[in-house]
């Protein structure tokens, strides 16, 4: 979706208390930096998903943002297995999702 508003009104689809949600790629500005200071991330996600507010936010496409970042509202995982030269690099993220957990006690690591 190359335009704003239909990309707005995708988004806005999200349901609120998710659990997870699974997204291609990631919002803007989180774990989406291709180099300094060049980010691939979309803006109207990073609006959708500050609302939804899931526990977990699954995506990879930017393969150099690997990794995980915690909000106080959501855990964000960057699942890109794939590293610069396109082999299987990168460990899989675990995440322990227990249905008793807080949002800011869910646990993630590489396995």
């Amino acid at each position: 979706m190359s335009r704003a508003a239909d990309r707005k009104r995708h988004w806005a689809r999200i349901p609120e208390g998710l659990d997870i949600l699974v997204t291609h790629g990631p919002p803007l500005g989180i774990l989406d930096e291709l180099g300094p200071g060049r980010r691939d991330g979309c803006p109207e996600l990073r609006e959708a998903v500050s609302q939804a507010r899931p526990r977990v936010h699954v995506f990879g496409h930017t393969h150099a943002g690997y990794g995980m970042l915690r909000s106080p509202d959501t855990l964000f995982v960057n699942a890109s297995l794939l590293g610069e030269g396109g082999g299987l690099d990168r460990k899989p993220i675990v995440i322990d999702l227990s249905p008793s957990r807080r949002r800011d006690e869910i646990c993630a690591a590489e396995s």
